[in-house]
């Protein structure tokens, strides 16, 4: 989970608004990625 570290360091740097597209993919694709995890229990 490195990239979405990276890109939770960057929200703290200049805020959520300002993520470029790529990084709100990263963001969208983790939290996907938690939530089908969660359904599978």
């Amino acid at each position: 989970m490195g990239k979405v570290d990276e890109v939770l360091d960057r929200i703290n740097e200049v805020g959520i608004e300002n993520l470029t597209k790529e990084e709100r993919k990263i963001l969208d694709d983790a939290s996907n990625g938690l939530s089908n995890k969660d359904q599978l229990k």
